[in-house]
């Protein structure tokens, strides 16, 4: 009842305009008035630059939340980063060759760790034994003190230690290391986890509209199965009080999907906001073995839904079940990131979608678009692929400099969808362009991909993506196990950032032959002649080349990589030094 009264105040308060619709803050429509400015706190307050390096002190659990009893599986560790920045921490003077003593206590001073600590690390862990905590509910405050030469710098965050998932479903993690998220197979008689990357769909779920309407949406999803989608996002029918008015075929759905190995990321786009029905939803299904996340807002700061509901709505899903991560999906590219994205999820998805768009024109509305006024499709985009790859970076460095960089993983949901030519785009995007746009979120930091909408995709799309999803689960050892190694990586071209060769690399270590593998994943977003190619060589990155996986790569004559691409393409290759 609280969260209830909470959030229809909250809806009470906020301002519609009467005559014009807003998006993201912004008026879109032929007369509508155009501001000279956005409204005033909405931007993000990115800190400022000091020129005194900061040593940005992180200490938070390794996972996201530990079991009672399930120490042997996922052994407990605490993640810090010591990292020197010029935007966010305290002054720091001195090199990066120093140790901090790091101590970690959880509530009243019970300490739980200690270790030494590399000054400018990522992803440093000290184990520590829950043998003194006892498994609740509620979470422990967790209290973290690095010192060096009688300097101390301090930082707090909380520990989650649960009793077993009383409810008889699974239970799911977040690998903070990685970002990926951390399953076990709940009917395979195992307690062994693994983490995964997560690759897959939204998905129309067509129940109540007649029998081979919802055939047609079981063959969709045992065609994920075949496309080696490992899970889907059902999208609820448009219904304010019955999520599901087919409630026995849904659950039916959930069935099948469990005997086809399918998660399931759970959608209340419509129901989020009504504590009463996110209560009864949470409640009937925390049972299932199935279900991967919970999904509330669908772009809430698009709608400008009021700014506590995400929070609220959290909660509430937190309060019934914590043994899920809960996620949402932000439009805007700068439209209160916090209080939408940050305050309301652990999980956060962005959804850009630049391709065969005009950034200066809203096709839809007939209207201009700048950054104050008019809804494009894709917001303050341009309408090339560097959208994607902005729109990631300074999703991930926003929760960087809220602390949040290991606690918030970012996914990509691509534009994979045909719309009819309806509403802003002025074709349907390629499958290539699904490989190129998935390749380079990668690239940018994503750990999860849940493209717009199999329903409305192509099969030029669907195998695309198909195809990358594979690949990507291939080197899962690459992309999760060296997931801080990731860099961007520089070609021999000119005018690198803006040339449209995007690179990255991840790199591992073999100790037992001190040697290294760095994976290699490139794309050509250039929309270049057909038949032509953009040959380059990698200009930050060393080693001969080991194995192509896919793309138009060859070893040149001193044993490195060669790339030569046509356009909207991409590659992966396997290097060893």
């Amino acid at each position: 009842m609280y969260y209830s009264l909470l959030l229809t105040a909250a809806f009470s308060t906020v301002a519609r305009a009467a005559t014009f619709g807003q998006w993201c803050g912004k008026y879109y429509q032929v007369g509508a008035p155009m501001p000279a400015s956005r409204p005033e706190g909405s931007l993000f307050p990115y800190p400022s630059y000091s020129d005194t390096p900061l040593l940005d002190f992180q200490c938070v659990t390794a996972s996201s939340l530990y079991l009672e009893g399930d120490d042997a599986n996922d052994p407990p560790m605490i993640l810090i980063d010591t990292n020197i920045t010029h935007d966010v921490g305290q002054p720091w003077y001195g090199d990066k060759s120093g140790n901090l003593t790091v101590e970690v206590w959880v509530d009243d001073w019970q300490p739980i760790t200690t270790g030494s600590i590399q000054v400018g690390s990522l992803g440093s862990l000290l184990p520590f034994s829950t043998a003194n905590l006892t498994a609740s509910t509620q979470a422990y405050n967790l209290t973290c003190k690095a010192s060096i030469n009688g300097r101390e710098f301090w930082t707090n965050s909380t520990l989650r230690y649960l009793p077993p998932n009383p409810h008889g479903g699974n239970t799911v993690k977040i690998d903070r290391k990685s970002g990926s998220l951390v399953v076990r197979n709940e009917t395979g008689g195992s307690d062994a986890r693994e983490r995964i990357i997560p690759f897959g769909f939204y998905d129309n779920y067509q129940g109540s509209s007649g029998t081979q309407m919802y055939n047609d949406t079981l063959n969709r999803l045992y065609a994920a199965k075949q496309y080696g989608f490992n899970f889907i996002h059902p999208v609820a029918p448009n219904s304010n009080s019955t999520p599901w008015p087919d409630w026995e075929g849904f659950l039916h759905y959930l069935d099948v999907a469990e005997q086809l190995g399918i998660w399931i990321m759970y959608d209340m786009r419509y129901t989020w906001t009504n504590t009463s029905s996110v209560t009864e939803q949470v409640t009937a299904l925390r049972n299932r073995s199935n279900i991967l996340l919970w999904y509330t807002g669908d772009e809430p700061d698009g709608a400008m839904d009021p700014l506590i509901s995400t929070g609220i709505a959290y909660d509430v899903i937190n309060t019934l079940d914590g043994y899920r991560p809960v996620s949402l999906v932000l439009n805007c590219e700068n439209y209160y990131f916090i209080q939408y994205g940050l305050d309301g999820s652990d999980l956060l998805l962005v959804d850009p979608y630049p391709i065969a768009l005009n950034g200066a024109w809203s096709k839809r509305y007939n209207t201009p678009v700048n950054v104050n006024f008019g809804d494009s499709g894709c917001d303050n985009c341009n309408g090339t692929f560097y959208d994607i790859t902005e729109t990631m970076d300074s999703s991930i460095d926003r929760a960087r400099t809220q602390g949040k960089y290991r606690t918030t993983p970012v996914w990509m949901v691509p534009q994979a969808f045909d719309d009819g030519q309806q509403e802003f785009w002025y074709r349907v995007p390629t499958g290539d362009e699904e490989a190129v746009q998935t390749v380079i979120a990668y690239n940018h930091g994503a750990m999860g991909h849940c493209a717009w909408n199999s329903e409305y995709s192509t099969p030029d799309i669907l195998s695309n993506a198909s195809f990358i999803a594979g690949q990507l689960y291939a080197q899962s050892r690459f992309i999760i196990d060296a997931h801080d190694s990731r860099q961007t990586v520089y070609s021999n071209l000119s005018y690198p950032g803006i040339n449209g060769i995007d690179l990255a690399s991840w790199t591992m270590y073999h100790p037992e032959n001190n040697t290294h593998e760095t994976l290699v994943m490139g794309s050509n977003f250039n929309y270049i002649a057909s038949g032509t190619f953009t040959t380059f060589s990698l200009a930050n990155v060393t080693g001969t080349v080991k194995e192509v996986l896919f793309g138009n790569v060859t070893q040149a004559e001193d044993g490195s990589a060669l790339f030569s691409l046509p356009r909207t393409s991409v590659a992966g290759v396997i290097l060893q030094h």
